[in-house]
């Protein structure tokens, strides 16, 4: 019902956007520093301020919104004459002060932000089930996995409907307050495993997709439930020292690794992942 309820405000929000954008002044500015920000502000005051309308009086007001640091940083602007060293003359330069947002404005930056904080809320409240019967056992099903991202994108986007779709709908209404051409937003969430460990996920959320799918998934990082950081190529097995908790989980690693040529010792503590491919086989036999 919260789901529900965040939509239809943000519904509310969207359908002001292109009345906002006719009526306010917007640089977009991607993950810059403050003072990149005011050197936007600058730029702008050189290109839209007439030299016909110098000094503060004149002053306008112009917001530099950056969509990946989730900050509007709003500017008064105006252009004074300027007296330069000889044997320039003296020119019109654009001058800068720092204004605090206006609400309306800044109510389209806090609605994204509230977006992503639902997002990571849910997240935390989820849990990744694994089972044999869906060939994710557990994070070491994740080696060479051809499925797994796809699974896990389904699984979150039924999971997380709600939280998605708002914030799809919080970045669109964004980008149409103020013109933004950079629409993607990303961020990253821990899902939990059900069988322990795991998946760093970075989500990333689009205000304008030519395929109808907003939402990216990438899976960062697999974490096991003994804290081991699991590669998803099998490349990256060989001489890897992983820590294991029972020769019970060093036998179902093996089962899971032994189909690429991989073996661990069968025993607890940390153990070297041995390639046992050519001459290696030998080495890769008894529980030592």
């Amino acid at each position: 019902m919260k789901s529900f309820l965040n939509i239809v405000a943000l519904l509310a929000l969207t359908s002001s956007a292109a009345a906002i954008a006719n009526t306010i002044n917007s640089v977009e500015c991607f993950d810059c520093s403050y003072s990149q920000r005011n050197a936007k502000a600058n730029t702008w005051a050189m290109q839209n301020i007439s030299n016909s309308s110098l000094g503060i009086a004149n002053a306008q007001s112009v917001n530099i919104v950056d969509l990946s640091n989730r900050e509007i940083s709003t500017f008064k602007v105006w252009k004074q004459m300027t007296t330069l060293p000889p044997p320039h003359p003296s020119t019109p330069l654009p001058y800068t002060s720092a204004q605090n947002t206006p609400e309306p404005v800044q109510n389209h930056m806090d609605a994204l932000i509230t977006a992503f904080s639902n997002l990571k809320s849910k997240a935390d409240s989820i849990v990744f089930p694994t089972s044999p019967e869906t060939g994710i056992i557990d994070a070491w099903s994740f080696v060479n996995c051809a499925f797994c991202q796809n699974d896990v994108n389904t699984f979150l986007n039924e999971s997380m409907y709600g939280e998605l779709r708002a914030a799809e709908l919080t970045l669109v209404s964004i980008a149409e307050a103020f013109g933004l051409i950079q629409t993607s937003i990303s961020d990253s969430f821990k899902i939990g495993l059900e069988s322990g460990g795991e998946l760093i996920i970075k989500l990333t959320i689009l205000a304008d997709s030519s395929d109808g799918d907003y939402l990216e998934v990438e899976i960062v990082e697999v974490i096991d439930a003994d804290n081991n950081s699991v590669p998803q190529n099998a490349a990256g097995l060989s001489g890897l020292n992983i820590r294991v908790g029972s020769e019970n989980q060093a036998n179902h690693i093996n089962l899971l690794i032994g189909a690429f040529g991989y073996f661990i010792p069968v025993r607890t503590g940390v153990v070297t992942i041995k390639d046992c491919g050519g001459a290696n086989l030998p080495a890769c036999s008894g529980g030592s």
